[in-house]
Order: structure tokens, then sequence, then C-alpha cells
């Protein structure tokens, strides 16, 4: 499906593997465009709960392919720049880890994941921050009026694992 990206899928989670080792995984035209959809499309895929992004070989990402970039109008297309660095990690945890964190995220009402991902997709083409705050803060007035908010509420003050009902 992709030529630049792997994605496996295990239930609500999903790996997608920036797959070009050669290049340290640099962001040539085709990623930008193959990314870009991905992520654009993300909000709509209900069976994608937790996206954990990586690089395959032994760099994550280094950054804009200037080389592929040099002939093409567009740089960037649209991708975030900069990605948010959780934890640094040895080579060999990196997997056990990022899955840790992964399920973690997905003990979370669907309801709640469904709006990030939702408000990432608006923040690609956010004219402002503001748009973006104003996206979050919309996101939590419609999260706090659902009967998985009160699950989790109640499961907080009863120190219980939440059972959410939006599936």
């Amino acid at each position: 499906m992709y030529e630049t990206l792997r994605v496996d899928r295990e239930d609500h989670l999903a790996w997608l593997t920036l797959n070009r080792p050669d290049a340290l995984n640099a962001l040539d035209p085709v990623m930008v465009r193959e990314l870009r959809q991905l992520l654009w499309n993300l909000p709509e895929d209900h069976q994608t709960r937790v996206l954990v992004m990586r690089g395959a070989g032994r760099a994550f990402c280094a950054g804009l392919d200037l080389k592929a970039h040099a002939s093409s109008p567009s740089v960037g297309g649209g991708v975030p720049a900069g990605l948010r660095v959780s934890r640094v990690v040895p080579d060999d945890e990196l997997e056990a880890e990022a899955r840790a964190m992964a399920q973690d995220m997905l003990r979370n009402a669907p309801l709640a994941l469904r709006l990030t991902k939702e408000c990432y997709r608006h923040a690609l083409d956010a004219g402002s921050l503001e748009a973006v705050i104003a996206m979050e803060d919309r996101n939590q007035v419609l999260a706090a009026g659902t009967a998985d908010f009160r699950e989790g509420v109640a499961a907080f003050l009863q120190k219980r694992p939440a059972r959410f009902e939006d599936a």
C-alpha cells in the first residue's frame, strides 16, 4: 500500500515504520505524501486508536531529504517538522517501552483517542496555535458530557479500572 512506510496492526494499536533505512529514513517527497495521507485519514480509522511511529534501521528520521527535495516545489508538505519525544531508551528496550506506553493510552476512553486524532489532523493545517488550542478546548467540552467521562471519574474515585462503553 505504501512505498516508504510500513504499517503493522495489532487490534487497536498500529505500528508505523518509516522505511527508508538506507537514507536514515529522511523525508523524501514520496514519504511526505504517504505520511500526510496516513495521518490525514487517521481520524476516520476507528480501528486504530494509538499509532506508534518508529524508524527502520539505525535512525528514526534524519529530517528532510534535501537532495530529494531540491527539485520539488513543496518542502515539508504539511507533515509536522517536530515530533515530541516522550522518552529515550536503549535500542533493545524501545519496542517494549513503546508497547507499554501504547497500552497505557489504550486504557483511555475510545472517544478521547478519536478526538485526539481529529485534533492532530486539524493541527496539520491550522493557521495558528490559537486555532489548535480552540479545537482542544472543544474536544474537552465534548468529552466531558459523555457516559465514558462519568465512568472514568467513578473508576478513579473507586480506584478500579474503567469500563468504557464507547468502542
